[in-house]
């Protein structure tokens, strides 16, 4: 097994934007954060659960470096996507999934 690499992404002038990673978190908590491979579920908002999916791909990513596919794919009304557009420069994750059914 090899050992992770973490990159801080505290300050601005360490980002990389656009670059694929196997996982990440919030700094200094374990429990937060995803994984390649790892398996999310989805739930209604009354409780009951409704499928689930795998990390396929992460992404470091600011407004300014997402396709206009992936924008679309946010499914931002206006202001919401006026105040992305606002902090481009923020650091993000963009996670794609993709659904798989569990027995």
């Amino acid at each position: 097994m090899t050992e992770r690499v973490w990159y801080p992404v505290a300050d601005w002038r360490s980002w990389r934007h656009g670059t694929v990673v196997e996982a990440f978190r919030h700094a200094g908590v374990e429990q937060t954060g995803l994984a390649v491979e790892q398996i999310v579920e989805f739930y209604a908002a009354g409780g009951m659960l409704i499928g689930y999916a795998r990390v396929t791909n992460i992404r470091m990513t600011n407004a300014g470096s997402l396709t206009q596919q992936e924008i679309a794919a946010l499914d931002y009304n206006d202001d919401e996507y006026q105040e992305f557009l606002h902090f481009e420069n923020d650091a993000g994750w963009y996670i794609s999934l993709e659904r798989v059914e569990l027995a």
